[in-house]
């Protein structure tokens, strides 16, 4: 599917639609389409080890990390996206809609923000 590359909640919409019709697989690709064109990642030793194990296919683990990202107060959608992922593969289905939906919520609240900034 091709969509805009940095339209970011177009790809999270996207990936939301697929969660009613089971189509985890696509939700995924898009969750991982919205990281890799739109959403900036950012740099801490829990994201890296995270990241580290998303990369080996170890889902638990990565989850695991992602999840301490967030007790540590990561600011940004990128740890729920890379949470729903890990937890798509987990076949924690619910877990992941939710962090993709708290995501989408803080994608919207900065594009609303940087919006109003240009009045």
């Amino acid at each position: 599917m091709k969509l805009a590359p940095n339209a970011s909640l177009t790809w999270l919409s996207y990936a939301l639609s697929c969660f009613p019709q089971h189509l985890f697989g696509r939700a995924g690709s898009a969750i991982e389409d919205a990281l890799h064109y739109a959403i900036p990642i950012l740099d801490t030793a829990e994201i890296r080890k995270g990241l580290e194990a998303y990369e080996r296919g170890e889902w638990a683990e990565a989850e695991r990390w992602f999840e301490a990202a967030l007790v540590k107060g990561a600011p940004d959608s990128a740890p729920h996206l890379l949470l729903a992922i890990s937890q798509l593969r987990l076949g924690k289905i619910e877990d992941a809609l939710g962090h993709l939906v708290t995501a989408k919520n803080m994608e919207e609240a900065g594009a609303m923000g940087a919006g109003s900034e240009g009045r």
